[in-house]
């Protein structure tokens, strides 16, 4: 027996006693036992973590050993799942024609790039129903500069889709209140190691923190840190203008950006307007009978490209 088979067998023994060995990755369950297996599952057709299946790693080996979290009582994942089933028979089963629609394929006419923040949930926000909205979501809503290299560039990727692909008309960068990605880049030290990717992440803002330190230095880390997260929103604004295939797409008029910012604390929803060079609230206000400001969309690369970085290169981004 060589290393390799050594390594599957020992990981396979690995905690098994923790396990029903019935179970199987690739065997699909209820609660009470197997289920019988519709037309888009199988129940038992591949075992992924055969011994005997030469592409198995000693990770995945690994992983059988252990059974799922729900299984054990965790009580996120049984709520998770007792949430499942409430969508199946509520909003599923009175969905059906949409999903219908949806499984011959979607059509969203909106990419979002948001926070993953769980306080944040775009859908949720906006009250989209599946199928509305295309969503990137990452640390602190960012888009890095074009760079077409071999790099594993996911945020890219989805771009590209959404807009050569999906041919969406809006792209909406969703910034908010309280970004704890935000909050790393005004307070990380240029030494610290404690992590690996977060610095380099987010260093895609790094002119956004400049600017607010410029000009909020003497405030104090609650005003930086609502003027970087303001900020940052038009620094992805102004990378998503370097891929050259959405700048063709705002010249031809097909496409419009926009930079929104989610206060959850209050729950206003404030947007920017490259005419004014100002983050207006959209919605309704209080104190406004007319519902308040329609938002201003960046619709040419030159005049929106040229406000943004007005507004990077001064101290005139304010929220009305």
């Amino acid at each position: 027996m060589n290393s390799y088979d050594k390594d599957i067998e020992s990981a396979s023994n690995h905690d098994l006693s923790h396990a029903e060995t019935a179970d199987t990755v690739g065997e699909v369950r209820s609660e009470t036992g197997p289920t019988r297996a519709s037309h888009h599952q199988k129940q038992k057709s591949f075992n992924l973590l055969d011994s005997d299946n030469e592409n198995v790693s000693p990770t995945l080996m690994q992983f059988r050993a252990h059974r799922p979290a729900v299984k054990h009582g965790n009580n996120d994942m049984s709520k998770f799942l007792s949430g499942f089933k409430k969508f199946q028979k509520a909003f599923f089963q009175t969905n059906k024609d949409l999903y219908s629609k949806l499984a011959e394929g979607q059509s969203p006419k909106t990419l979002l790039v948001g926070c993953c923040d769980s306080r944040v949930d775009p859908a949720m926000i906006t009250g989209c129903d599946p199928g509305d909205l295309f969503v990137i979501r990452n640390v602190a809503n960012l888009v890095a500069p074009y760079a077409p290299d071999r790099g594993h560039h996911g945020v890219s990727a989805a771009l590209e889709f959404a807009v050569k692909v999906l041919k969406v008309e809006n792209i909406v960068v969703l910034g908010h209140v309280q970004c704890g990605g935000i909050r790393a880049l005004m307070t990380m030290k240029p030494d610290d190691q404690s992590f690996e990717f977060i610095a380099p992440w987010m260093s895609i803002a790094e002119r956004a923190r400049e600017k607010s330190v410029k000009v909020f230095g003497d405030k104090d880390l609650e005003t930086q840190c609502r003027y970087c997260e303001l900020a940052s929103i038009l620094v992805s604004l102004e990378n998503l203008m370097t891929y050259p295939w959405v700048k063709e797409r705002l010249m031809s008029g097909d496409l419009m950006l926009n930079g929104w910012y989610f206060d959850f604390v209050t729950g206003q929803l404030i947007a920017y307007n490259p005419a004014s060079n100002e983050f207006e609230t959209l919605g309704v206000e209080p104190d406004s009978p007319d519902g308040g400001r329609e938002s201003a969309a960046i619709r040419k690369s030159e005049d929106g490209r040229d406000s943004i970085v007005e507004a990077l290169e001064s101290a005139s981004i304010n929220a009305k």
